[in-house]
């Protein structure tokens, strides 16, 4: 096998032309990295780690030419190359997974044993029917207030265990400087704000900001709301409670 990367790009498109072929990559943000340093050709999502640029020559090659076969990828975020191949004409497609549905989401509750039924809904909809998130705040609430959902919403800012917090710790921290100021402005703010507003308030250039909010929400970490001819912005719930609540924590310094 050639050590050329043209060589084994060409061979590979040969034999996924040859044969039907399924390949999927699995939690693909572990080769990408925030948007710094000097291999991130811009500040936002979808840059490559170093030693794994050659990766988006891949992606491209398999949304461009024709072949016979499948790839699956599974990511926080998106590379930048897929945004070039997500027209109506185009064969990729780009799926924003949703979560449970209202009544898997509550038989998981119910399988749990937690109690309250009439505040399943706020737990469900703080958690975004998330099935990974609402497993481990379930496990929670068993364990720390005895499978009472009510007892456990009675307590503000609502508690997060480690497992969550380490997950949106990830999340945090693979944002760029620029993306962590504009969602931090925005988890600062009581109700949902304007392009005008958020142009105050960040005292940042349009183009910086318009873009920073593209990114942000091809991450699906913020929320576009229409009102008349208006469109405002706001942070997932959640994400806005942990930015809130937990950043200073986790940000603070080692003393000991």
């Amino acid at each position: 096998l050639s050590n050329n990367t043209d060589a084994q790009l060409s061979l590979l498109v040969e034999k996924l032309r040859d044969m039907r072929c399924l390949i999927i990559l699995d939690d693909l943000q572990q080769i990408l990295c925030r948007g710094e340093g000097p291999f991130a050709p811009t500040p936002f999502l979808g840059n490559y780690k170093s030693g794994y640029e050659n990766y988006g020559n891949l992606f491209k090659i398999i949304g461009e030419l024709p072949h016979n076969s499948c790839f699956i990828l599974n990511s926080w975020e998106p590379p930048l190359e897929i945004f070039n191949f997500t027209d109506n004409d185009s064969a990729v497609r780009l799926f924003q997974l949703t979560g449970l549905t209202e009544k898997v989401a509550r038989e998981m509750l119910e399988n749990q044993g937690l109690l309250d039924e009439e505040k399943w809904q706020d737990l469900i909809n703080f958690y975004q029917s998330n099935p990974q998130w609402l497993k481990l705040v379930g496990q929670t609430i068993k364990n720390l207030f005895g499978g009472s959902v009510a007892q456990y919403l009675s307590y503000q800012p609502l508690f997060l265990c480690s497992e969550l917090t380490n997950i949106f710790q990830q999340h945090f921290q693979h944002l760029s400087e620029l993306e962590k100021q504009v969602i931090s402005l925005l988890s600062e703010q009581p109700k949902s704000v304007s392009l005008c507003q958020l142009l105050e308030k960040s005292q940042l250039s349009s183009p910086e900001l318009f873009q920073t909010l593209l990114s942000l929400e091809r991450r699906d970490l913020i929320d576009k709301i229409t009102e008349e001819k208006d469109i405002l912005f706001t942070v997932k719930a959640i994400f806005k409670h942990y930015i809130k609540n937990y950043t200073a924590i986790t940000n603070r310094p080692n003393i000991l």
